[in-house]
């Protein structure tokens, strides 16, 4: 069980050893962290993987709060919906937003066409 009042996920895949995170999580940790809410944060680029699929990536959001914040581009778009999906399985009550350049262009469809999306 995870203490944590919200779960943030950087959800980049690794490309050439290199590591990006965006300002946009840093910031909404420190607002969030300023009005005494404790997070959990992970970065998928973390993992380290040589090829990653749906089993390991599911397994990453173990014992994770029960409000997870997901943090991508919009190349990663549909297999983050995937996890969305994966992880509602599991834990139904459990609340996921999705946020940065990717689901931001196309919010309203997402909602509209993904239950599994908060």
């Amino acid at each position: 069980m995870n203490n944590k009042d919200i779960t943030l996920v950087n959800f980049l895949l690794p490309r050439a050893k290199q590591t990006y995170v965006s300002s946009g999580c840093f910031s909404l940790i420190a607002s969030l962290e300023s009005h005494n809410f404790k997070v959990d944060f992970r970065d998928c680029q973390l993992m380290r993987k040589e090829k990653y699929n749906l089993k390991d990536i599911s397994a990453f959001f173990k014992n994770s709060s029960e409000i997870i914040g997901i943090s991508c581009f919009s190349n990663v778009l549909p297999f983050v919906i995937k996890i969305a999906q994966e992880i509602k399985k599991d834990s139904p009550q459990k609340i996921i937003i999705l946020g940065g350049i990717g689901p931001t262009l196309g919010a309203k469809a997402i909602l509209d066409n993904f239950s599994c999306i908060d």
